[in-house]
């Protein structure tokens, strides 16, 4: 039995603690949600990923599916 892995996006405080704002079931649902380019919610993440920024807007959290 595979366990099938599902993403989550969200957008979340800039502080230590990022907690959640707001969440979405695609990078273009939270870019809708915040009114920006689902463009710009993918580079945000992209770049606080490969360490070019120190915080970020909005991450991408990888789930399986049983915990939903």
């Amino acid at each position: 039995m595979s366990i099938s892995k599902k993403s989550v996006w969200m957008e979340v405080s800039q502080d230590k603690y990022q907690l959640p704002i707001r969440v979405g079931e695609s990078s273009g649902d939270l870019a809708r949600q915040c009114r920006v380019t689902k463009g710009y919610v993918e580079q945000c993440w992209y770049n606080y990923k490969n360490g070019k920024a120190e915080s970020t807007r909005f991450v991408k959290v990888e789930m399986d599916e049983e915990e939903i």
